[in-house]
């Protein structure tokens, strides 16, 4: 498996910031209240890989002070201004931190991007006794039978050859990989958003592959094949009658991957 750094999907995390900020769902609260539950207190957590700030916003609500971190200064500088929540550019396997702090440590969405025994060895250091390792993301979506349907025959063959082999590791729900500390078990949250046409569309071209494969090919057509998928999506966005209405909002179920362990 190629490192981190060499993965050309890593990149566009950077170059379509905005975009995450704007697209991507935000996590059920009931993973903060889990975290908060289990950590030894809730006095300081480490929203690790940030991004634009997604999971802060949610452990704010539980914890007294989150420090969020990200390697690319391009999210740091979409994510909301939050009391208590302090923003900086750091990666996950090389902290500032100091031994012992955090309560928690969390990774929303991007575990399977790490250098795993590196981040493994500086949440050893960083977590408290007691301390909790918390790692999620969501992977595959439903929507409804006609969506589904032209999402397998149009959409995800344009992205079968485009996918890192990081994100099996999210796709088997971390299974791949030894974690050092003992799970905790608890009953995992739904994840679920309503989302019109445009809003599911946005969504849509934020994946890796999808925004990889219009760079691959830009100039040479590469958005035909896009744009076609696309105009059947919007065909078959339509209300209990049949009718096509873009505006009408759905129900979108994501599959959650969400693993909890304790330091002893």
């Amino acid at each position: 498996m190629a490192p981190v750094s060499e993965d050309p999907q890593v990149a566009s995390f950077h170059h379509n910031a905005r975009d995450y900020s704007l697209t991507r769902p935000d996590y059920p609260s009931e993973i903060f209240r889990l975290i908060a539950d289990a950590a030894p207190s809730n006095d300081r957590v480490w929203d690790c890989a940030c991004g634009n700030g997604q999971a802060a916003r949610g452990l704010i609500a539980h914890f007294a002070h989150v420090d969020a971190s990200d390697i690319s200064e391009a999210q740091i500088s979409h994510a909301p201004k939050l009391e208590n929540v302090e923003f900086r550019t750091a990666s996950s396997e090389h902290s500032p931190y100091p031994d012992g702090c955090f309560d928690a440590v969390c990774v929303a969405q991007a575990f399977h991007w790490f250098d795993h025994p590196a981040f493994f060895k500086e949440c050893h250091r960083v977590l408290k006794s007691e301390g909790i390792l918390a790692v999620w993301g969501y992977y595959r979506h439903s929507v409804d039978a006609r969506i589904s349907q032209v999402m397998e025959e149009h959409i995800v063959p344009l992205m079968s050859q485009r996918w890192s082999p990081r994100n099996e590791l999210l796709w088997h729900e971390y299974a791949d990989i030894s974690f050092p500390y003992p799970e905790l078990a608890f009953e995992k949250p739904d994840m679920k958003i309503r989302w019109n046409l445009d809003e599911y569309r946005s969504y849509i071209l934020t994946w890796s592959p999808i925004r990889r494969m219009i760079e691959e090919q830009e100039g040479d057509g590469g958005k035909r094949p896009l744009e076609a998928a696309m105009s059947r999506l919007e065909e078959a966005w339509t209300d209990e009658m049949g009718r096509k209405n873009p505006e009408m909002k759905k129900e979108v179920e994501f599959t959650l991957a969400f693993r909890m362990f304790r330091k002893p």
